[in-house]
């Protein structure tokens, strides 16, 4: 809702320029350059320029001089999201008054009010100045005026305020605020741990469906296994039963072939040939021919006496080429 900054003499020239606008290149993408002349200044009373009045107030005062000495410090109060467009103007003024009285209004350098970003929101820049009680002077110490206390306590007595002038909450208090208010970097830092614990979520939504995934293709591939060890046996077994029908259907075949009328004549006298004749003949052949006077690839017939010879494989070439004329039929 507001959040504060704290700034040396080299910081303060680049600030004043983007609370008055004056800078000819601001890096801020967010300034509407068509509505910048809405913008306007809620501490009209100081009429100095920024500059001089911080030089002329830390003149009146103690302070160090130190370049790192904050000599100016800064809140930004946006209106909050939610508030009606008819309220903005009360909630900008109750801020400014709500910060003039809580740091003074002898110390108030400006109280610019952008309207020409995203949402109107009020720039309070003063010079830390507070109370030395041991010295018995005042002095420049944002460290003292803005302490820790006074980090925990700014946005309850702000909601408090904003509650008493608008009748209701208007939501001062948030996440970020209700515990005590922040400096820019521990904004910056609670924001980013912020997105970090959201990104680390979805990185441990992510592993816990990795782990999901790759448990189920455990499962399957244990399964496959399985399927694989059962199946294994029931192939070999379907693979003989296969050839089995095979040979069944073979011989089923066969046997309804050779049995067919213009057929089994030529078969049987293929087998009588066979079974009488060429085989007897050809085991007589055998133990007839003379170990010593075999020669290799002479035909047996050769030692056999010529007549009975071509008389047996005469009868079986016959009986092979009328088998063979039944099966071209």
């Amino acid at each position: 809702m507001a959040h504060m900054m704290k700034h040396t003499k080299a910081a303060c020239g680049h600030m004043f320029a983007h609370y008055d606008r004056t800078a000819n290149n601001i890096s801020n993408e967010n300034i509407d350059r068509t509505k910048t002349h809405m913008n306007y200044n809620l501490a009209a009373n100081q009429t100095k320029r920024q500059g001089d009045f911080v030089k002329q107030r830390c003149s009146e005062v103690r302070c160090q001089n130190r370049k790192d000495v904050n000599v100016m410090v800064s809140w930004v109060a946006t209106v909050p999201k939610g508030l009606p467009d008819d309220e903005h103007e009360l909630f900008l003024r109750t801020s400014y008054d709500f910060l003039r009285e809580r740091y003074g209004d002898e110390n108030v350098v400006s109280a610019y009010v952008h309207m020409d970003e995203s949402m109107p929101h009020l720039h309070f820049a003063f010079v830390p100045v507070t109370e030395d009680t041991r010295r018995g002077d005042y002095k420049v110490s944002a460290k003292e005026v803005i302490s820790r206390r006074e980090l925990q306590v700014f946005h309850q007595d702000l909601d408090k305020r904003m509650t008493e002038v608008f009748g209701r909450d208007i939501g001062i208090l948030n996440e970020a605020t209700k515990s005590g208010n922040k400096e820019v970097a521990e904004l910056k830092l609670l924001n980013r741990n912020i997105i970090l614990k959201k990104i680390n979520i979805h990185i441990s939504e992510a592993k816990k469906e990795l782990d999901k995934v790759k448990s189920e293709i455990q499962a399957e591939r244990a399964q496959k296994a399985d399927l694989e060890r059962k199946i294994g046996p029931l192939k070999e077994e379907f693979d003989k039963l296969l050839d089995e029908c095979d040979i069944a259907l073979n011989e089923t075949l066969y046997e309804k072939f050779v049995e067919q009328p213009e057929i089994k004549p030529m078969w049987e006298s293929y087998r009588e040939c066979q079974r009488d004749i060429y085989w007897p003949n050809m085991l007589n052949m055998v133990e007839f021919i003379d170990g010593d006077d075999y020669q290799p690839y002479t035909p047996v017939s050769d030692y056999y006496d010529g007549d009975i010879g071509d008389s047996i494989f005469a009868r079986r070439e016959a009986a092979i080429r009328n088998l063979d004329k039944g099966f071209e039929h």
